[in-house]
C-alpha cells in the first residue's frame, strides 16, 4: 500500500510508492471499498490516501466492501452510517471527538474502544472488548439497548448522560478526585453483572451523583452479580429487578430509591485476639465490632 504522509514531511526525491499530501486537520474522508476491505489501503478512500488521526471519517452503506482495521487506529470523528459495518479485527480504536454509529461495530477479541465526546452505537458485537468513555467535557452516550462486555467511565469531572438503557457484564467508574454526575434514562434499565462505582464524597467534594434524566421519574438498575459502591449520591433509582445495592460510607440517599441500602460500613477481620472472639473489637481492623449495617 502507498505510504501517505502529510505536509509536515519532505519529499527529498527518489522515493517510490510514497504520497506527499497536504492534509488539513478536520478533513472529511469517505470510504468506498473499491479495492477490498483493508482500512489501510489508499484506494479504498475518496481522497486516495488512508485516514490519519485528524480526519473526520465517514463509512457509508453503499460502499463496495465494508472496512476492517489492519492495525490500531485513532480518529478525530467517526460516522458509520445505517447499514454500514466497521470490523475492528482485534485492533483497538480511539475516537477523540465523537462517534456516531448508526450501523454496526464488530469486535472479535479484547479490543479497547477509547471514546471521547458524544457516542452513539446502535449495533454492537462486543466479544471480549472494553469501551472506555473518556474526556473532560459533558457528553451524551446512546448504546441503544446493546450489550457490552466491559464499560469503563473515565475522564475528568463532567456529566455523562445515557440516552437509553443498555447491558454490560462489568461497569466501572472511579472518580475519587473530582465531582461527577451520571444521568440515566428515565424508565429505562441498565442491567449489569458486576458494578464498581467509587466517588469523591467528602466535606469538599460532592461525590458521584447518580440521577434520572427526568427528576422524579425512576431509572432502573438490575444488578445480577456484585455491587461495590461508595462515595455516591443516588437519586430516583429503582434497583428492585436485581440484587440489593449496598452503598458504603460515604454515600447518601438522595431520595426516591428502591432496593438500595445506604450508610453501609466495611470491616476486616484481623484476629486472633482474646481467643478469636467475634465480639472483641480488637479482632477488627477498624476497632469496631460489625453490626447489621456492616459488610464483613
Amino acid at each position: 500500500d502507498k505510504v501517505a504522509v502529510d505536509d509536515t514531511n519532505v519529499n527529498s526525491g527518489n522515493n517510490q510508492n510514497w504520497g506527499f499530501i497536504a492534509i488539513t486537520p478536520g478533513e472529511t474522508i469517505t470510504w468506498n471499498g473499491s479495492k477490498g476491505t483493508s482500512f489501510a489501503t489508499a484506494d479504498n478512500w475518496d481522497r486516495g490516501r488512508p485516514p490519519v488521526d485528524t480526519d473526520v471519517i465517514v463509512i457509508p452503506a453503499d460502499a463496495a466492501e465494508m472496512p476492517v482495521l489492519m492495525d490500531v487506529f485513532a480518529a478525530n470523528r467517526l460516522t458509520v452510517a445505517t447499514g454500514a459495518t466497521l470490523g475492528l479485527n482485534g485492533f483497538s480504536l480511539t475516537v477523540t471527538n465523537g462517534l456516531d454509529c448508526a450501523g454496526t461495530l464488530v469486535c472479535s477479541g479484547a479490543e479497547t474502544l477509547t471514546l471521547a465526546g458524544d457516542v452513539t452505537i446502535k449495533h454492537f458485537t462486543a466479544a471480549d472488548s472494553t469501551v472506555v468513555l473518556t474526556g473532560g467535557a459533558n457528553r451524551t452516550v446512546d448504546f441503544a439497548g446493546q450489550t457490552l462486555r466491559n464499560l469503563e467511565i473515565a475522564g475528568t469531572a463532567g456529566q455523562t448522560t445515557f440516552a437509553d438503557g443498555f447491558a454490560a457484564d462489568f461497569i466501572t467508574c472511579l472518580r475519587t478526585d473530582a465531582a461527577s454526575t451520571l444521568v440515566f434514562a428515565a424508565d429505562q434499565t441498565v442491567t449489569v453483572g458486576q458494578i464498581k462505582l467509587k466517588g469523591a464524597l467528602t466535606d469538599v467534594l460532592p461525590g458521584m451523583t447518580l440521577a434520572s434524566s427526568e427528576p422524579g421519574a425512576k431509572w432502573k438498575l438490575n444488578v445480577t452479580g456484585k455491587a461495590d459502591v461508595a462515595g455516591v449520591i443516588a437519586v430516583d433509582s429503582d434497583a428492585s429487578a436485581g440484587k440489593r445495592v449496598a452503598a458504603f460510607n460515604p454515600s447518601e440517599d438522595g431520595l426516591n430509591n428502591v432496593n438500595w441500602l445506604f450508610g453501609v460500613t466495611q470491616s476486616t477481620w484481623q484476629g486472633p485476639a482474646a481467643g478469636g472472639n467475634w465480639s472483641d473489637a480488637a479482632n477488627w481492623a477498624d476497632g469496631k465490632v460489625p453490626d447489621k449495617d456492616t459488610r464483613v
